[in-house]
């Protein structure tokens, strides 16, 4: 495994396949509330995984489904 920066093909699919389902299991460790109601289950997507500073760092992104003004919402 590389000491920093971004994860060979093999690497990021066994971190895929072991903590990525985990993190669902978990919502992802997220609480999304959109006009003061919670989210219900999201669908994570475009993961990826690298080494920074000496950590394991996971991005992904979490859907909303529709559009939220940022601007009104609660």
């Amino acid at each position: 495994m590389p000491k920093s920066g971004p994860l060979n093909a093999w690497y990021a699919a066994t971190f895929k396949a072991q903590a990525f389902s985990l993190l669902k299991r978990s919502d992802y460790l997220t609480h999304v509330f959109v006009d003061g109601k919670a989210l219900a289950q999201v669908k994570a997507r475009n993961f990826n995984v690298s080494i920074e500073q000496g950590h394991v760092v996971d991005r992904f992104l979490l859907p909303l489904g529709k559009p939220v003004d940022l601007n009104v919402s609660k």
